[in-house]
């Protein structure tokens, strides 16, 4: 029998997080808090992701009720 695995994500998004526009810079563009929190969505439905610590940043309370 195969054993199952899962993937965590550290993301640190404090550090891709722009503080003037409030969205977070990735992959060369500026996404803001509901693009980001479902990009998450999406690769946990389609990667077995069983944690993602630092998904946004330590400020953004906004993001983080997402």
């Amino acid at each position: 029998m195969i054993g199952r695995a899962g993937l965590a994500l550290d993301v640190a998004a404090s550090e891709l997080f722009d503080k003037k526009t409030g969205g977070y810079q990735l992959e060369g563009k500026s996404v803001d808090r509901k693009a980001l929190a479902d990009l998450y969505e999406k690769w946990s439905r389609e990667f077995p992701i069983v944690s993602i610590e630092d998904g946004f940043a330590e400020d953004d309370w906004d993001g983080w009720k997402r």
